[in-house]
């Protein structure tokens, strides 16, 4: 009898405004990630003089050791006639405030059309032209018939921060639209510091409408900038500027692990590598990204060799990577020790490895370590809490109508465009879901037609509780619960009229307004507002809300368009607080009966 009194108070409410006709809610819209702001801040200093005395074993002067060209298996004279250009892209461009040098080679005679595309990246203080200066990638390219672009991320000082590698992505979508480079077969290439870069760029970057990078090369390189910091005092000034990350691993060890590639308990070292934590390392989203790796086992930065070898054992087990490592390697202009440098690359079995290769930018199955709020292959994944990682893995199996979310934590939705992971096909969809932490999360249903209606447990075959429905984006949120899991079938349901709630959750005495569209010539709406589920099949549809008590029947009238929108206050009584009101409407054409039913509600008051 409570529950009931509780029903009539939240209901009387609505009903002074039954004919009050006011504009349509707008609909929230859904926003993807945010952009990265400008940096209003100096231009790091320059290095110190590389000269003979300088020491050897640390990224700062390692990485600006000069190294001749090596020669290759191909008749390098035969690329001659391609053509080096030296530009900046505004920044205007950039989205930064800041200007983007870059150089950039277009094939004199391409491949085909369109033509792979070569990013390469520098090491820590190497400006941009020393890719093209010290190795023979733009030679192969004008070869293979491919573009190159050398990037500098704004400074050739910066670590990949996500300033930085906005920049760099600035610079690929101002190649792609200058040119006929393919955007499916883009591949990055850096080296020591620029190795790390690429690779967590390739990591970060998994959007399928956007810029992806189809497989990623490593010469030589540093992927963990919290043990750089540990074990070379000599870059922490730079890691402090606020361009890099403005604080220490200490103060802020996100910053550098979603920056990164690998991490590594600093704990743990020396000695070096110490303890692999896959739980920090964004490597772990390039599962489905081909992945080739070299150094050299005597690298004078000694802490890289064994860094190398972890990324590739740790992604061999994961996906597809290769890797070749020497020993000794000598400058191949002077006979001398280049150990640390682009010399360690032989450009022969760098090309071929990534000859062929284009990206996947839906795969079936995947795994996300998230930073930020994304697009990841079919999903949308919006954190629950900021500034800290997010989980994913997911599944689909269009021919079974299967789909799999094996894992997720730190997660408020993750949203999945059914369409595009192929799970379009016959209703109903089986889905099993499991949260790994305390928070639970929301698995959105969205991009059919017909939108899923409602989800039922499989193994009682009752309606599962808390479903939210999203009207504007045909979406249905199923709850999965803190460290739980869920197995539910979810049927595909034609609403012939649409049913929306704004704002949701509501405050107790705040405004919200109701609207409704059914179809032309509609007379008049039925609202059925309720407290619990109950699955009614219908010929015009499913009715949803117990429509028998504790439930009320609200007649509302319609205009000549079958809409009807108004707003009320929710009353401000305590004993409202926690209520969870469902709504839904029977749509009544004059002349015919009942004609449609619309999409539940459901209305929290908070």
């Amino acid at each position: 009898m409570r529950v009931f009194l509780r029903l009539l108070t939240a209901t009387a409410v609505l009903l002074p405004f039954a004919t009050s006709l006011d504009a349509q809610v707008t609909p929230v819209q859904m926003v993807r990630r945010g952009v990265v702001p400008a940096v209003p801040l100096e231009t790091l200093p320059a290095l110190p003089k590389f000269t003979a005395s300088s020491p050897r074993t640390t990224i700062v002067f390692a990485d600006r050791a000069p190294v001749g060209e090596r020669t290759g298996a191909l008749p390098i004279e035969q690329a001659s006639a391609a053509l080096l250009v030296s530009t900046t892209i505004p920044s205007s461009e950039t989205g930064t405030g800041k200007q983007e040098p870059i150089q950039y080679q277009l094939p004199s005679s391409p491949s085909e059309s369109p033509y792979p595309l070569i990013v390469a990246y520098h090491g820590f203080g190497n400006s941009v032209s020393t890719t093209a200066a010290q190795t023979v990638i733009d030679e192969y390219c004008e070869l293979y018939g491919w573009a190159f672009l050398a990037v500098t991320g704004i400074d050739d000082k910066l670590f990949g921060s996500p300033v930085s590698q906005q920049n760099t992505e600035a610079a690929i979508e101002w190649m792609l639209a200058h040119s006929d480079a393919d955007p499916d077969r883009i591949y990055m290439v850096g080296f020591s510091m620029g190795a790390g870069v690429v690779t967590n760029f390739a990591a970060r970057h998994r959007d399928p409408d956007g810029v992806m990078i189809a497989a990623v090369a490593t010469v030589s390189g540093s992927f963990d900038w919290t043990m750089c910091w540990t074990m070379d005092p000599t870059v922490q000034s730079w890691l402090l500027n606020p361009w890099n990350f403005g604080a220490s691993p200490a103060s802020d060890p996100f910053a550098y692990q979603f920056s990164s590639a690998l991490y590594f308990d600093p704990s743990t070292y020396p000695p070096v590598p110490g303890t692999h934590d896959p739980l920090y390392a964004m490597a772990r989203n390039l599962v489905d990204t081909p992945v080739y790796a070299t150094w050299d086992t005597a690298d004078t930065i000694t802490y890289l060799p064994s860094q190398n070898a972890e990324l590739v054992a740790w992604l061999g087990a994961l996906g597809s990577v290769a890797s070749r490592t020497v020993s000794d390697t000598e400058d191949p202009s002077s006979g001398g020790p280049a150990t640390h440098s682009w010399a360690v690359m032989d450009p022969d079995e760098l090309f071929g490895f990534f000859d062929g290769k284009s990206v996947e930018r839906r795969p079936a199955s995947f795994s996300v370590l998230a930073e930020e709020d994304r697009a990841v292959s079919w999903i949308d994944l919006v954190q629950e809490t900021p500034g800290a990682f997010s989980e994913f893995d997911g599944s689909a199996f269009p021919d079974t109508g299967t789909l799999w979310v094996n894992q997720s934590s730190n997660l408020a939705s993750a949203t999945v465009d059914l369409v595009a992971a192929g799970l379009d096909g016959a209703s109903p969809l089986h889905l099993q879901a499991a949260s790994t932490d305390g928070l639970g999360t929301r698995i959105g249903l969205t991009g059919l037609a017909h939108w899923p209606g409602y989800a039922l447990d499989t193994g009682t075959g009752d309606p599962l509780d808390g479903l939210e429905w999203d009207a504007a984006t045909r979406t249905l949120f199923v709850p999965v619960p803190a460290w739980g899991a869920i197995d539910v079938e979810v049927p595909v349901t034609h609403w012939g009229a649409t049913l929306t709630v704004t704002p949701d959750p509501v405050d107790r005495g705040q405004d919200f307004s109701m609207s409704a569209a059914a179809r032309p010539g509609a007379s008049a709406l039925w609202l059925i507002l309720g407290l619990s589920e109950v699955v009614v099949p219908l010929g015009v549809g499913t009715v949803f809300v117990q429509p028998w008590p504790p439930s009320l029947l609200l007649p509302l009238p319609l205009d000549g368009e079958g809409t009807v929108s108004f707003s009320a206050t929710m009353p401000d009584m305590p004993e409202l607080e926690g209520l969870r009101l469902l709504f839904q409407g029977a749509v009544v054409t004059s002349g015919q009966g009942l004609t449609d039913l619309t999409n539940p509600v459901a209305l929290d008051v908070q």
